[in-house]
């Protein structure tokens, strides 16, 4: 996961024009000056990230509204997902969690900026639902990766676990 800042590529950034999913700039809006910042720096955060990871056709995926989420293809020719976090909480625990896992029942983290909010990621297959699969056949391969996930090591705060379960309690209690 070491990144480095590599040569500009043979092929043309990202357009300032970036299409976005519907939902993500009224979300972003939604934030106040933070979101509308994040929404004018998008566009060259994404060229800059093209650039820093070699990415080429960059295609911004539908749907979502809690970051920018675009399929690329990297210098090797892998196929690779570019994520770009709304600024709001949540997204460095995401992030974290992911890179803790080390692709065992979660998409694996290729390189990241926690400074900019940015994720790279491997790029997978089609939707369980469109596999094929029987629906319980589906469910028992969602309760395997769910029994694979939930052995990811949990976060550390000061070098002692965290205890999600107390903290969301808590949320729970005063919210």
């Amino acid at each position: 996961m070491a990144e480095s800042p590599c040569a500009p590529r043979d092929h043309p950034p990202v357009g300032a024009e970036l299409q976005l999913p519907a939902l993500l700039p009224a979300k972003a809006r939604a934030l106040g000056p933070a979101g509308e910042s994040w929404l004018s720096r998008l566009p060259g955060l994404v060229r800059d990230l093209e650039v820093r990871w070699e990415l080429s056709d960059v295609s911004p995926l539908a749907g979502g509204s809690e970051a920018f989420v675009a399929s690329a293809v990297r210098a090797d020719g892998s196929l690779v997902v570019l994520k770009v976090g709304l600024p709001v909480d949540g997204f460095d625990a995401e992030v974290d969690t992911l890179v803790r896992a080390r692709g065992t029942s979660y998409v694996e983290v290729l390189a990241h900026d926690r400074q900019r909010g940015a994720v790279l990621l491997e790029r997978l297959g089609s939707p369980l639902a469109s596999s094929g699969l029987s629906p319980q056949d589906q469910v028992v391969t969602l309760g395997r990766l769910l029994l694979q996930a939930w052995t990811v090591p949990p976060p550390r705060d000061g070098g002692h676990p965290v205890d999600k379960a107390s903290h969301l309690a808590a949320y729970i209690e005063t919210a």
